[in-house]
């Protein structure tokens, strides 16, 4: 039966010193290891430095205060509501999307270490390629060291671990930045779909309104090359005319009548070798009044029978008739001075009325083309008021339409400038990245107080254990609890005058062990800490 199985022990503070001191050695010795040990490792662990940035989620203003006070529920974010927005914004920071974009943009993947580990990793993953692989082994090392959290209701932090500070730095400035354009973009692709419409239908619409107006300019051009005249085309102007007609017809039937009656007077007079008077002047003068006759064509078809421009070329014409009869008149005084007056005002008159004979007739056929002209023109111009009044319609319904489009186009960029100045003061950086002076890991002080207490822990356990293994007598009272005697006196312990071999062989095995056990559990605890 063992002492300690029958006694009950009761330890004061004398006997915990008298312990620790007994075991100094298994105290000291395990507390010295694991102390050393992991302020060692804290110098060789590779250094983790942190970066974060605070975007400021500013809420929009929808609906005015007065509303919001007699919905039912407390005014602001449950915390239910506030858990799953950051859940959101984490999941979307974390996303692939995001951390391929910050591959990318910071080319993280252009590492050798990074190709030698994908290409060691290709034959785990047959079914990938190298590049892939990267990917897949940066996005999980950026999940692990990218963290999301709240700094209040509309407050998100982003922060970034890197073995480099510069590198944490623009983690955390890209990361912000994506985040933010993202948001933008999402925010403004209502507007930008709705911007890109307005410019298709505006250069469908501007298309189909340059072309009607084409349209409308050609009919336009071609009314005009027919001489389409809404005075010209008029009902009363075409009876004008062709009264003239008549009256021109009828004057050549007198004309005609009068010359005969002449051609017989001069005949018995014996002047019909007279009859084919002429002269250079004549020729000239008869050829410059039936080209004012062809100027009728050009007028009538634009102008009324009693336009102005009408009026004038018949004074013309008039005035070289007059010439004309003049002209005969001085030639025959030249040619025959001693011919008598009455005669000679007859061969007159025959030698013009042939002039006139000739010009009523160009005007006479003149004329009848004109009224045939303009009566066609007539008979057409209701196709033709149709068909410019379609043209027209079609380029005010094209305008409008242009004109609708324009405005809304230029509503969109509005809406989109004010959208985006909105989400901008809606998603701003509070607080920009900088890089950080210290890493965040290994904390040494953090560390040394840690190895302390885990020496701590480590040498007190082996003391504990040693005590609770040995079985040796402490005290008188033990001694007499357990043998029911009385102890009559005692004999101090007898040193011998060199150690003993097997006690320091003992105590040097004992704490080897207990060091080998303590570095053993040392180095676990910071494998599985560092995992």
């Amino acid at each position: 039966m063992n002492p300690a199985d029958k006694t009950h022990h009761r330890l004061d503070l004398r006997d915990i010193w008298a312990i620790v001191k007994k075991r100094k050695l298994l105290l000291i010795l395990p507390f010295l290891a694991v102390l050393i040990t992991v302020l060692g490792f804290s110098f060789l662990v590779t250094p983790v430095y942190e970066s974060s940035t605070t975007i400021l989620l500013v809420k929009s203003q929808l609906l005015s205060r007065s509303i919001e006070s007699i919905l039912p529920g407390e005014p602001g974010s449950l915390p239910s509501q506030v858990e799953q927005k950051l859940s959101t914004i984490r999941s979307q920071i974390l996303s692939s999307g995001f951390l391929v974009r910050l591959i990318q943009d910071l080319k993280l993947d252009k590492n050798p270490s990074l190709d030698k580990t994908a290409a060691a990793a290709k034959s785990d993953f047959p079914s990938y390629n190298v590049e892939e692989i990267k990917y897949i082994l940066l996005i999980n090392k950026l999940r692990r060291n990218i963290y999301v959290q709240f700094r209040g209701e509309n407050l998100v932090e982003i922060v970034c671990r890197s073995d480099s500070p510069q590198r944490a730095t623009d983690m955390a400035k890209t990361l912000a930045k994506i985040f933010i354009e993202e948001n933008l973009k999402y925010e403004l692709i209502g507007v930008r779909e709705t911007l890109e419409f307005s410019d298709e239908q505006l250069a469908i619409y501007k298309r189909k309104l340059d072309e009607s107006e084409q349209r409308l300019k050609n009919f336009k051009e071609q009314t005009i090359k027919l001489n389409l005249n809404e005075v010209s085309t008029n009902t009363q102007n075409i009876r004008e005319i062709d009264s003239e007609v008549d009256a021109t017809r009828m004057e050549l039937t007198n004309l005609g009548r009068r010359r005969e009656e002449l051609k017989q007077t001069l005949q018995t007079a014996g002047l019909a070798q007279y009859f084919r008077f002429s002269s250079s002047q004549l020729e000239t003068l008869k050829s410059k009044l039936l080209n004012l006759v062809g100027d009728y064509a050009t007028l009538l078809t634009r102008y009324s029978w009693k336009d102005a421009r009408v009026l004038n070329l018949t004074n013309q014409s008039k005035l070289i008739l007059d010439d004309i009869q003049k002209l005969i008149g001085r030639d025959l005084d030249s040619f025959q001075p001693n011919l008598e007056p009455g005669l000679k005002t007859a061969l007159t008159e025959y030698l013009f009325s042939a002039y006139k004979e000739s010009f009523l007739q160009n005007k006479q056929e003149v004329l009848n083309g004109v009224v045939d002209k303009l009566k066609g023109v007539l008979a057409k111009q209701p196709d033709y008021e149709l068909t410019l009044s379609t043209l027209q319609k079609e380029v005010e319904s094209n305008q409008k339409l242009y004109d609708a489009f324009v405005q809304q186009a230029q509503g969109s960029q509005i809406s989109q400038q004010v959208q985006q100045k909105e989400a901008e003061s809606k998603y701003r950086v509070l607080e920009p990245a900088t890089a950080p002076l210290k890493p965040v890991k290994p904390d040494r002080p953090r560390v040394t107080l840690f190895g302390i207490a885990l020496g701590l822990a480590v040498g007190m356990g082996s003391v504990i254990v040693s005590e609770i293994l040995d079985h040796s007598f402490r005290k008188v009272e033990e001694v007499e609890e357990y043998l029911n005697i009385r102890v009559m006196g005692t004999i101090p312990r007898i040193e011998s005058a060199g150690p003993s071999p097997s006690s320091a062989r003992s105590k040097l095995i004992t704490a080897a062990a207990v060091v080998v056990l303590s570095l053993t559990l040392v180095l676990l605890l910071i494998k599985f800490v560092t995992s």
